[in-house]
């Protein structure tokens, strides 16, 4: 059965009525700014912004044999697991929104993906031990009128960030466009 609220440094609330937006990043990158965002002190839109133009830490996603890793995981998670909305992957972050199957629980499923790819991340650049992934994560339950809002800004990621013109150049997004109208 899964556990709808825990804490590990930060709280999660994890119902499995309802999508959510999730964001999760490359180990190095921003820990202290995403404990204040989860505490209401920082915008998220902000850390997404530091997250995007960031010097600092680890970018092995702009690899594209590690960035395919990754989509090939999320790729099995759309497809066999959950209801995966859309998702991008960025040199150092990973943005997704998805809905959760009754018996479900969010943080094993990301644990299972973070995991795995980490582990064959790690192979690829001659790296070991456990922080290909920041442990914390940013996750949080969408509302219904958010949903389309959450989803455009996951799929213009790469155009924000000044990657490509179009989310459609970008080759580490996916879009469920059975569940989506996208241009």
């Amino acid at each position: 059965m899964p556990q709808y609220f825990h804490e590990r440094d930060l709280p999660h609330y994890n119902p499995n009525d309802a999508p959510y937006f999730v964001t999760f990043s490359l180990f190095g990158h921003y820990e202290r700014e995403l404990k204040l965002v989860k505490e209401g002190k920082m915008k998220f839109a902000d850390y997404d912004r530091l997250l995007d133009n960031s010097a600092r830490g680890p970018h092995h996603l702009k690899r594209a044999d590690c960035a395919a890793i990754v989509q090939e995981k999320l790729n099995w998670l759309a497809e066999e697991v959950m209801t995966m909305h859309a998702f991008t992957i960025m040199s150092n972050h990973v943005h997704l929104p998805a809905a959760l199957k009754p018996d479900q629980d969010l943080g094993e499923l990301l644990r299972v993906v973070k995991g795995t790819t980490a582990r064959e991340c790690n192979r690829l650049l001659g790296l070991t031990g456990n922080t290909f992934w920041q442990s914390e994560r940013y996750d949080r339950v969408l509302r219904w009128r958010e949903h389309r809002v959450t989803f455009e800004y996951i799929m213009n990621n790469p155009v924000k960030a000044g990657i490509v013109k179009h989310w459609r150049e970008h080759p580490w997004t996916y879009v469920n466009e059975k569940l989506h109208f996208v241009p």
